[in-house]
């Protein structure tokens, strides 16, 4: 049996002309519509080429009537292009259109992400996230059969094509970090062109699934070489397409030194999903929020301006005074905004109009002074790596709830004015009063969670000065 499958190789290559060993590697289901993604780096050599495709086995014995191919190929012989091609079905040919894109590096020393779109009408190239070519028209309507998933690396007998093979150039290798299929979710997706694309798969090539894809063996015509599977190699997270001459197979060269830094946390903002290693640039959500129906914003600030809004400020803006406006979007006198942070510990303070009139900042020594042990009255917080959604205080205070409407701390009786009046009303609250017949925020002046006569000490002090 051994002898006559030696005899049948034998008899193949001489037909054929097969002068190496190549590489074919696809998926066993069929895709229609999507984008597909792949980050590689090509190997380089005359007469060679390496490939990311869409491609129509289900020929049903008509080649030319049901071909449907969507490719990018990427020639060792040319250091700086990528080649866009359709194939489809003609009136008495198949139509085939090719675009070759120009990039700005040795496409053989580094690796990219290169990816398609296929919708019903238009197919579009991408090279590393932006858009580089589109081709539609009559032959992409005729591009509507199912496809594999299919990676090779071959050479070609056109030599105008793919320029003049030499054996001695041999091996190349072409390195496969992995491949993404999106589905075409026209209107619910949240990916690519439009946000048309929904996330379905990623293959990291840590190892082979053979539940996903198949190793080739096979040839063509117009191929020198025939794909075996044994040039089909995982290695270190990499799949390694192998050109070998016909006595050499595998993988025996380098494993390129491909770092590729970022952030590598899913749930940060800026989630880099082709980065290899973590470089601390992960960023997250803070979302911040206050109450300002405790206010009386009658009047004019120190401009002479009247309420024109309410503002962030933070050791995260620089204290800017004017740069994080906040909104209250449904006129519930909630004010929210949120900013973009790296983990760390932060401090900050709301105001109205900028610095010019109200500031509301923790009280001095309180529960919400972050550090009660400085000069400085300010909220603050400790950004983990997720986002944080912070209390929603009344202006000025540690409170998320308030039984009366003072306008600050001190101003008992409610007038907008801090006085001996005051005084008066919070002396009678102490004597008649409990917790549940006033708000702390009002009269809890040394913010201790109690009312009583240090309040009253507090409170003529600070009218005092």
């Amino acid at each position: 049996m051994k002898n006559v499958l030696a005899i049948i190789i034998f008899l193949t290559q001489a037909l054929l002309s097969i002068e190496c060993y190549g590489a074919e590697f696809r998926t066993i289901e069929d895709f229609t519509y999507g984008r597909f993604e792949v980050r590689m780096m090509s190997g380089s050599g005359d007469g060679t080429l390496a490939s990311f495709f869409t491609y129509n086995t289900n020929l049903n014995g008509d080649v030319y009537g049901n071909w449907n191919e969507i490719d990018i190929e990427i020639l060792g012989a040319y250091d700086n292009y990528m080649q866009c091609t359709t194939h489809t079905p003609g009136s008495n040919n198949p139509i085939s259109i090719t675009h070759y894109e120009e990039v700005e590096y040795n496409i053989h020393e580094e690796f990219h992400v290169y990816a398609f779109e296929w919708v019903p009408g238009e197919v579009k190239w991408f090279i590393d996230g932006e858009e580089v070519y589109s081709q539609t028209g009559n032959h992409i309507d005729n591009l509507v059969h199912a496809q594999k998933i299919m990676m090779n690396t071959w050479s070609s007998i056109y030599e105008n094509w793919v320029g003049t093979f030499t054996i001695e150039d041999l091996p190349v290798y072409t390195f496969y970090d992995h491949v993404s299929y999106y589905q075409y979710t026209p209107g619910s997706g949240d990916y690519g062109t439009g946000n048309n694309f929904t996330f379905s798969w990623k293959d990291n090539f840590d190892e082979w699934d053979q539940s996903k894809w198949t190793k080739e063996n096979h040839t063509f015509w117009g191929n020198r070489c025939q794909f075996n599977p044994s040039n089909v190699v995982f290695q270190d997270g990499y799949l390694i397409l192998c050109l070998t001459n016909l006595n050499n197979l595998g993988f025996n060269g380098q494993v390129p030194n491909d770092f590729i830094y970022g952030c590598t946390d899913a749930n940060a903002i800026n989630y880099n999903i082709n980065a290899t290693h973590d470089n601390n640039t992960c960023e997250y959500l803070a979302y911040f929020s206050v109450d300002i129906s405790n206010l009386d914003l009658l009047g004019v600030d120190n401009s002479g301006n009247s309420f024109y809004g309410v503002y962030l400020q933070g050791d995260f803006n620089n204290w800017c005074g004017w740069c994080n406006a906040m909104s209250d979007s449904n006129n519930d006198n909630i004010y929210e905004t949120a900013v973009i942070l790296s983990p760390d510990q932060y401090e900050y303070q709301y105001s109205i109009n900028g610095w010019d009139w109200h500031i509301g900042s923790a009280p001095m020594g309180s529960e919400c002074d972050y550090n009660p042990n400085d000069e400085w009255e300010n909220y603050g917080f400790e950004l983990d790596n997720e986002d944080i959604y912070l209390s929603t205080y009344y202006f000025g205070t540690c409170s998320e709830s308030l039984e009366s409407n003072c306008n600050f701390i001190g101003d008992v009786n409610s007038d907008n004015l801090l006085n001996i009046l005051d005084i008066v009303v919070l002396v009678e609250a102490i004597i008649n009063s409990t917790e549940d017949d006033f708000n702390l925020n009002c009269v809890d002046i040394n913010q201790d969670s109690n009312f009583n006569i240090l309040d009253i000490v507090q409170l003529i002090a600070i009218i005092i000065n």
